[in-house]
């Protein structure tokens, strides 16, 4: 998913996926050279836990000595009848190739586990996926976004974080089953 010498975005929401992630590509970056950058996309929609957050992400980036880029969502860009979950993850990766292009990013570094890859096929299944769409989620899309994770299991990454004493933020709205995606 790397190669030698890469800029990496590192999309950072404070969660235990994304804050495994960036330990690990810290850790590794000395041996390949990487150049990291901290991309944190606040969607302001839990209030003061949104705000949290984004400070948690922030210090998180500076005790790495890392650059550290934080966007703010705009809810008057959304377009009458779209669903918020698509808009959401549309300005997010806007804001992402944003942060990528500035700093001459190679990659973007997305923290998707093995969960997610089994949510996503089991959603695209329900919803009458073609054969195509059930495959999931691929590790590299467009050979820019990378999910190294893709194959480790939110178990295997709590574990991995209380084990070196890592702490991280829990999303609130992840128990919301308004969300399709709960």
């Amino acid at each position: 998913l790397l190669s030698q010498d890469d800029k990496v975005v590192v999309a950072l929401s404070g969660g235990p996926d994304s804050v495994a992630l960036l330990d690990s590509l810290v850790k590794i970056a000395p041996k390949m050279n990487l150049s990291l950058f901290v991309a944190h996309y606040n969607h302001k929609l839990r209030g003061n836990e949104s705000e949290k957050d984004e400070t948690f992400c922030r210090k998180l980036s500076e005790i790495h000595s890392l650059p550290f880029s934080c966007g703010r969502m705009d809810i008057t860009k959304k377009q009458k009848g779209e669903s918020p979950e698509d808009f959401y993850r549309r300005e997010r990766y806007v804001f992402l190739n944003m942060v990528a292009n500035k700093n001459f990013a190679q990659k973007i570094a997305l923290g998707h586990n093995l969960q997610d890859q089994a949510h996503t096929v089991l959603l695209r299944l329900v919803r009458g996926s073609s054969l195509e769409g059930l495959k999931g989620i691929e590790p590299i899309r467009e050979n820019r976004y990378i999910r190294p994770l893709i194959e480790v299991s939110r178990r295997e990454i709590i574990e991995y974080l209380s084990k070196n004493n890592i702490s991280y933020r829990k999303d609130s709205s992840n128990k919301n089953e308004k969300y399709l995606r709960n």
